[in-house]
Formats: C-alpha cells, structure tokens, sequence
C-alpha cells in the first residue's frame, strides 16, 4: 500500500509531517561531516509515543532500527515508510538552504535601516566593548530599554523599530537584571516597568542555538543582547581561535544583536579592539568602544561611546551619556557634550580638542599644544587646515574659533 504524503510544516530548525493520526516532528539538526541527524518526536492520536532519539537522515540502518522498536509498539503503521519520508524530505529541505533571489530590480528599502539610531543598525550585530567594570552592561540594559519601551530622546536616542528584548547572560542572574530594570524605571520615570526575555546560560551559545532560535522566532524578538563575548563562545581560547560560530549562530536568528565585549590593546595596530580573534571585528557591522572618566563616581558616572566601525552606514560622532544613581539606587540617564569632561576630551579628534580649548578664548599654538599635551606641529597644521571654516587668525599665532559645533 503506497503511503500518502502527509501535511508538511518546516519553520525555524524544524520539519513537521502529519499522517491522519501520526505526527513526526524532525529538529535541532545537526551536520556531522556529509551526513545530517536530527532529534526525532512521535504523537500518534495526539499524544505523545516517541522521543529523545537521534535519527540518521541519511543512515538507512538508522531508520530501520527505529522502525523496528516501533513496530513492536503500534504493528498497524508503516513505520519505516513514514520516517524515510520525514528523513528524505528534510534532507532535501536542509540541503536546499536559503532561496536564490535576484538582487538589482528591487525596490529600494522602505522601511528603517536603524532599531536604534545612532547605535543599533536593524538586523545586524553591533559590538559595545571597553574595560571591565567601566558599565557595558548597564548601557546595554538602557539600550534594550529604549527597543523595548520606545524610551530614548532625552539620550539623544530614536527607536525606529519597538519589540522585544532577549538578555542572554553568562555573566549575572536573572534577579540582578530584574533589580536594574527597576531601577531604571524609576530613575527614568518610565509609564511602565520595562520587560526582557531572559536566559541563564552557561554553554557556548552554538551549543543552545535552537532552543534560542525558537523563543526569538516565537517572541518576534527585535534585540538579542549577548552578555558576554567570551563566554559565549565557549571560553577564552575559544574566543582567540574562533569566534565564527557564535556569529553563525547569531545570523540564524535574523535579527539586530549587541555583543558587550571586553577590550585588548591590539600591539600591532597599536589601537584597543574587542578581545577575541580577527572575527569580532570583521562580522560585526558596528563597534562602539566605551571609555570613561576616571574621575567619575557611582553616583554620577560619566561614559563616552566612539565609533570605531561602521559598515552600513557612515561612522557617527562620538556619544556622551551620564549615568546618574539617587540615594535610592535608581538610576536616571542624560546625553551630554564629551569636551565638558576633562576626563574624556583626551580622546576626542585634534580638532575638537583646540575647539574646546578655544571655547574659553583666544589663544597660540604653542600654548594650545601645551595646554593639551599634543605636538605643537600637530596643532598647527590643524588650524592651517580648518582656517576660514572652524578657525579664525586674529593676528601673529593667536587663533580662535570661529564655527565651533561640539562632538556629543
């Protein structure tokens, strides 16, 4: 008796067949080399019959073995027809992978090329690294409250696209953000308590990506936040040597990711770059390094965020955000201009650094290089270079500005 095709349903990691009163479910595939496996699960008249296995889509002994034990069970069915059916189809699914389009003809992008400008570039994954302890993770949780509640102007943040947050976290516990989250609420004076999706993880990310891609595609999930690089890939070995599954695993939840990253000061480019291999910063299509004043405190904790990639977009300027903690523990955010912290102008470009400096007068160059601790030829080949368009020569040395727009 030839056996019937069945319904068939194929989503995120799974293949779905149904035969009257049957159901074979196929997921969390794997390749092993050439050939693929699978988990398998069985419902016959609605409940649960058989599952935990691993079935061979391409070993025929595999499936008859199965077959077998099935059998023994329910003698009625076509058992062996049935899974070289579900095995066949999903294979040829796998195999088939993404369609091919043709790209050229068309139409141009309609909707927003952000989740949340200036930071976040919608559909692809952004790195925030910086040292230990300077605050990744609390920027990362403000960042997530934006997408999530549409909050953000007052940081100088807009949200073009509002949905879910996933925190997945090697690094804390799930009250600990719950605690943030409250703070932030109050210190923001939010209308609602803002609400993440949250996992406690403990294996490389590769490791659990089907369960993860299930909750993304289930939830609509608009950011998944990576909390930290290192772990999440596996270790720090892992993290030197091959960072690429956990951009493969990310690119199978097809939507926007914020990897927080610790830093290295990378000795041949002599510049600090995201810990890990070559990887980090080539898959990422944003990077943004968090510095901050040392002369800062918990209660008011100035940060700055440079640019240091964009792949998508043009570079953005560089962004100041203060962190404000009451006595209560809530915490309150503001944008503010890097060259009023003495701390953080260091690091601005030559020229808004003599922007900054000329904003209290007039003044040389040699004392403009003094003042600043920058080679006096460095100075005056920038003031050379912008006169007439941000700096004015009133007379021998003395320059002042003479359109001054400060980096924020």
């Amino acid at each position: 008796m030839t056996l019937a095709d069945p319904q068939k349903e194929h989503g995120p990691g799974y293949s779905k067949y149904t035969w009257d009163n049957v159901m074979v479910r196929l997921d969390r595939i794997r390749a092993h080399g050439e050939h693929l496996s699978a988990e398998i699960q069985i419902e016959v008249d609605g409940f649960y019959f058989h599952g935990a296995d691993r079935l061979s889509l391409t070993n025929f002994e595999s499936r008859s073995k199965l077959a077998k034990h099935l059998t023994l069970m329910r003698n009625e069915l076509d058992w062996l027809a049935m899974l070289s059916w579900a095995a066949q189809a999903t294979l040829t699914k796998q195999r088939q992978g993404e369609p091919f389009v043709e790209v050229g003809l068309l139409p141009m992008r309609k909707g927003p090329s952000w989740l949340l400008e200036p930071i976040l570039p919608l559909g692809h994954p952004t790195i925030l690294f910086g040292e230990g302890g300077i605050g990744k993770s609390t920027i990362a949780e403000l960042l997530g409250i934006c997408v999530q509640t549409g909050w953000g102007a007052p940081v100088g943040l807009r949200t073009h696209v509002q949905g879910p947050v996933l925190f997945l976290d090697w690094e804390a516990d799930a009250q600990q953000l719950n605690d943030n989250l409250m703070e932030f609420e109050a210190g923001l004076e939010l209308d609602s308590r803002p609400r993440f999706l949250y996992r406690f993880c403990a294996q490389p990310l590769i490791d659990m990506v089907e369960t993860v891609r299930e909750e993304v595609f289930h939830h609509k999930v608009s950011l998944v936040i990576v909390d930290s690089a290192v772990p999440a890939c596996g270790g720090a070995r892992e993290a030197r040597e091959n960072a690429e599954p956990l951009f493969q695993a990310l690119r199978e939840f097809k939507t926007t990711s914020l990897i927080i990253s610790h830093e290295v000061k990378d000795q041949l480019l002599k510049k600090r770059t995201p810990y890990g291999d070559v990887f980090f910063w080539n898959r990422a299509r944003m990077v943004w390094h968090v510095r901050g004043d040392p002369e800062s405190d918990e209660s008011c904790q100035e940060l700055g965020l440079w640019n240091m990639k964009a792949n998508l977009m043009r570079r953005q300027k560089p962004w100041g955000l203060r962190l404000l903690r009451n006595e209560l523990g809530n915490i309150s955010a503001k944008r503010f201009s890097l060259e009023d912290s003495a701390g953080l102008t260091k690091h601005l470009s030559t020229l808004s650094q003599i922007q900054a400096a000329l904003r209290t007068g007039p003044s040389s160059s040699q004392n403009l290089a003094q003042s600043l601790d920058i080679n006096q030829n460095t100075i005056s080949r920038t003031l050379r270079r912008y006169k007439d368009r941000h700096f004015v020569l009133l007379s021998g040395d003395v320059w002042g500005n003479q359109v001054y727009e400060p980096e924020e």
